[in-house]
Protein backbone atom coordinates (compact mmCIF):
# COMPACT_ATOMS: atom_id res chain seq x y z
CA UNK A 1 0.00 0.00 0.00
CA UNK A 2 2.86 2.39 0.83
CA UNK A 3 4.59 1.39 -2.40
CA UNK A 4 1.47 2.21 -4.39
CA UNK A 5 1.29 5.68 -2.78
CA UNK A 6 4.99 6.26 -3.48
CA UNK A 7 4.55 5.31 -7.12
CA UNK A 8 1.52 7.57 -7.38
CA UNK A 9 3.44 10.55 -5.97
CA UNK A 10 6.40 9.93 -8.29
CA UNK A 11 4.11 9.64 -11.32
CA UNK A 12 2.32 12.89 -10.39
CA UNK A 13 5.63 14.71 -10.02
CA UNK A 14 6.84 13.43 -13.37
CA UNK A 15 3.64 14.54 -15.07
CA UNK A 16 4.00 17.99 -13.50
CA UNK A 17 7.56 18.29 -14.85
CA UNK A 18 6.45 17.20 -18.32
CA UNK A 19 3.60 19.73 -18.31
CA UNK A 20 6.05 22.51 -17.39
CA UNK A 21 8.31 21.44 -20.28
CA UNK A 22 5.38 21.65 -22.69
CA UNK A 23 4.32 25.05 -21.42
CA UNK A 24 7.89 26.35 -21.79
CA UNK A 25 8.04 25.08 -25.37
CA UNK A 26 4.76 26.78 -26.17
CA UNK A 27 6.04 30.13 -24.83
CA UNK A 28 8.90 30.26 -27.34
CA UNK A 29 7.79 32.66 -30.10
CA UNK A 30 7.31 31.02 -33.43
CA UNK A 31 9.14 33.09 -36.06
CA UNK A 32 8.72 30.67 -38.82
CA UNK A 33 10.71 27.74 -40.07
CA UNK A 34 13.88 29.80 -40.51
CA UNK A 35 14.00 30.99 -36.90
CA UNK A 36 13.98 27.53 -35.42
CA UNK A 37 16.13 25.24 -37.37
CA UNK A 38 15.13 22.00 -35.70
CA UNK A 39 14.88 19.12 -38.05
CA UNK A 40 11.62 17.15 -38.02
CA UNK A 41 13.45 13.95 -37.27
CA UNK A 42 14.99 15.37 -34.08
CA UNK A 43 11.60 16.45 -32.68
CA UNK A 44 10.24 12.97 -33.35
CA UNK A 45 13.21 11.46 -31.53
CA UNK A 46 12.75 13.88 -28.63
CA UNK A 47 9.07 12.94 -28.36
CA UNK A 48 9.95 9.23 -28.39
CA UNK A 49 12.64 9.88 -25.77
CA UNK A 50 10.12 11.74 -23.56
CA UNK A 51 7.62 8.87 -23.88
CA UNK A 52 10.37 6.41 -23.01
CA UNK A 53 11.43 8.58 -20.03
CA UNK A 54 7.84 8.65 -18.79
CA UNK A 55 7.91 4.86 -18.50
CA UNK A 56 11.54 4.49 -17.48
CA UNK A 57 11.36 6.35 -14.15
CA UNK A 58 8.30 4.53 -12.70
CA UNK A 59 9.60 1.19 -13.93
CA UNK A 60 13.02 1.82 -12.39
CA UNK A 61 11.37 2.78 -9.07
CA UNK A 62 9.27 -0.40 -9.12
CA UNK A 63 12.34 -2.49 -9.97
CA UNK A 64 14.33 -0.87 -7.15
CA UNK A 65 11.53 -1.52 -4.66
CA UNK A 66 11.25 -5.15 -5.78
CA UNK A 67 15.01 -5.66 -5.43
CA UNK A 68 14.93 -4.06 -1.98
CA UNK A 69 12.03 -6.27 -0.86
CA UNK A 70 13.71 -9.39 -2.25
CA UNK A 71 17.06 -8.71 -0.60
CA UNK A 72 15.51 -7.78 2.74
CA UNK A 73 13.30 -10.87 2.79
CA UNK A 74 16.29 -13.11 2.05
CA UNK A 75 18.48 -11.46 4.70
CA UNK A 76 15.78 -10.84 7.33
CA UNK A 77 16.86 -13.68 9.64
CA UNK A 78 20.50 -12.59 9.62
CA UNK A 79 19.54 -9.00 10.21
CA UNK A 80 17.28 -9.86 13.17
CA UNK A 81 19.78 -12.32 14.67
CA UNK A 82 22.52 -9.70 14.50
CA UNK A 83 20.47 -7.10 16.37
CA UNK A 84 21.74 -5.99 19.78
CA UNK A 85 18.34 -6.31 21.41
CA UNK A 86 15.67 -8.76 20.36
CA UNK A 87 12.08 -8.36 21.50
CA UNK A 88 8.86 -10.30 21.21
CA UNK A 89 5.25 -9.66 22.14
CA UNK A 90 4.00 -13.19 22.74
CA UNK A 91 6.68 -15.17 24.59
CA UNK A 92 6.73 -16.48 28.14
CA UNK A 93 9.71 -17.10 30.37
CA UNK A 94 9.84 -20.71 31.44
CA UNK A 95 9.95 -19.77 35.11
CA UNK A 96 6.52 -18.16 34.92
CA UNK A 97 4.83 -21.40 33.88
CA UNK A 98 5.32 -24.49 36.01
CA UNK A 99 4.10 -28.04 35.77
CA UNK A 100 1.93 -29.33 38.58
CA UNK A 101 1.62 -32.79 40.01
CA UNK A 102 -0.23 -34.02 43.06
CA UNK A 103 1.17 -36.31 45.70
CA UNK A 104 -2.18 -38.06 45.89
CA UNK A 105 -4.79 -38.89 43.31
CA UNK A 106 -8.48 -38.11 43.43
CA UNK A 107 -11.29 -36.06 41.98
CA UNK A 108 -10.88 -32.28 42.03
CA UNK A 109 -13.62 -30.61 44.06
CA UNK A 110 -12.54 -26.94 43.72
CA UNK A 111 -10.13 -24.90 41.59
CA UNK A 112 -8.90 -21.82 43.43
CA UNK A 113 -6.99 -20.09 40.56
CA UNK A 114 -7.67 -19.26 36.92
CA UNK A 115 -5.52 -19.65 33.81
CA UNK A 116 -2.31 -17.62 33.88
CA UNK A 117 -2.99 -16.20 37.37
CA UNK A 118 0.05 -15.27 39.43
CA UNK A 119 0.38 -17.43 42.54
CA UNK A 120 2.74 -17.45 45.51
CA UNK A 121 4.62 -20.44 46.85
CA UNK A 122 2.46 -22.57 49.13
CA UNK A 123 -0.86 -21.26 47.81
CA UNK A 124 -3.67 -23.81 47.49
CA UNK A 125 -4.37 -24.19 43.78
CA UNK A 126 -6.92 -27.03 43.77
CA UNK A 127 -8.78 -29.01 46.37
CA UNK A 128 -9.19 -32.76 46.03
CA UNK A 129 -12.43 -34.44 47.16
CA UNK A 130 -11.60 -35.90 50.60
CA UNK A 131 -14.31 -38.63 50.63
CA UNK A 132 -11.92 -41.42 49.56
CA UNK A 133 -9.31 -40.37 52.10
CA UNK A 134 -11.84 -40.01 54.91
CA UNK A 135 -13.07 -43.55 54.19
CA UNK A 136 -9.48 -44.87 54.23
CA UNK A 137 -8.81 -42.96 57.45
CA UNK A 138 -11.92 -44.47 59.08
CA UNK A 139 -10.83 -47.92 57.89
CA UNK A 140 -7.34 -47.41 59.35
CA UNK A 141 -8.83 -46.18 62.66
CA UNK A 142 -11.07 -49.27 62.82
CA UNK A 143 -8.04 -51.49 62.20
CA UNK A 144 -6.16 -49.65 64.99
CA UNK A 145 -9.10 -50.09 67.38
CA UNK A 146 -9.23 -53.81 66.51
CA UNK A 147 -5.50 -54.17 67.17
CA UNK A 148 -5.85 -52.36 70.53
CA UNK A 149 -8.74 -54.72 71.41
CA UNK A 150 -6.65 -57.76 70.50
CA UNK A 151 -3.79 -56.45 72.65
CA UNK A 152 -6.19 -56.02 75.57
CA UNK A 153 -7.48 -59.58 75.04
CA UNK A 154 -3.93 -60.90 74.98
CA UNK A 155 -3.13 -58.98 78.19
CA UNK A 156 -6.23 -60.53 79.79
CA UNK A 157 -5.21 -63.95 78.52
CA UNK A 158 -1.73 -63.35 79.88
CA UNK A 159 -3.24 -62.58 83.30
CA UNK A 160 -5.42 -65.70 83.04
CA UNK A 161 -2.42 -67.79 82.01
CA UNK A 162 -0.42 -66.46 84.98
CA UNK A 163 -3.32 -67.38 87.24
CA UNK A 164 -3.49 -70.81 85.62
CA UNK A 165 0.26 -71.23 86.09
CA UNK A 166 -0.03 -70.18 89.72
CA UNK A 167 -2.89 -72.62 90.20
CA UNK A 168 -0.90 -75.40 88.52
CA UNK A 169 2.12 -74.62 90.73
CA UNK A 170 -0.13 -74.72 93.76
CA UNK A 171 -1.62 -78.02 92.67
CA UNK A 172 1.86 -79.36 92.05
CA UNK A 173 2.95 -78.27 95.52
CA UNK A 174 -0.13 -79.93 97.04
CA UNK A 175 0.56 -83.12 95.09
CA UNK A 176 4.20 -83.15 96.24
CA UNK A 177 3.08 -82.61 99.81
CA UNK A 178 0.61 -85.50 99.56
CA UNK A 179 3.26 -87.67 98.03
CA UNK A 180 5.68 -87.03 100.88
CA UNK A 181 3.10 -87.61 103.50
CA UNK A 182 2.22 -91.00 102.02
CA UNK A 183 5.84 -91.96 101.76
CA UNK A 184 6.32 -91.13 105.39
CA UNK A 185 3.31 -93.21 106.38
CA UNK A 186 4.04 -95.96 104.38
Amino acid sequence: MAIEKLLEVITRNMLTVLEKDRSMLQQIPNKGPAAVAVPQQDTANAKATRDYTKLLIPLSVVAAVLVLVGVSSQRWDRWMAGADTQTTDNAYIRAELSRLSARVSGNVSAINVGDFDHVKAGAVLVEIDPADYLAKQAQAKAALDAAIGQLANLENQKTLQKAAISQAEAQSAVAKGQCRSREERG
